[in-house]
């Protein structure tokens, strides 16, 4: 299985972690006011920013202060979680939920496209 290493919002190298391990962190993930002070997606969006490519997170949940991303840079986040479950039903199917949830951000910008 392939290993990655992930910078981090506060530009340090994080890894190398395993798909299986993006996979869980992804799953409990949570899009808040606490992610523009070092959570992955902070890092991620400030890159995108820098670039003028749109930023879409995929993220476990989306919770209170999640929109203060959007004046960093953030284009738009969804929940992976297409229904109500527990985190460890979230946790089991991440890597289906993650498949569904970037089908749709695709199919979207696709359509907006044509």
């Amino acid at each position: 299985m392939a290993n990655y290493n992930v910078i981090g919002g506060d530009q340090k190298q994080y890894g190398p972690v395993s798909a299986g391990d993006l996979h869980r962190w992804i799953a409990e993930g949570r899009l808040d006011a606490q992610t523009a002070h070092g959570k992955v997606v902070a890092g991620v969006t400030a890159r995108c920013a820098a670039r003028e490519v749109p930023a879409v997170a995929l993220v476990g949940a989306v919770a209170d202060g999640a929109e203060s991303m959007y004046a960093r840079g953030l284009t738009a986040c969804f929940s992976l979680c297409n229904r109500p479950m527990s985190e460890a039903d979230a946790v089991r199917d991440a890597a289906a939920l993650l498949e569904h949830a970037a089908e749709n951000v695709v199919r979207v910008w696709a359509a907006r496209a044509t």
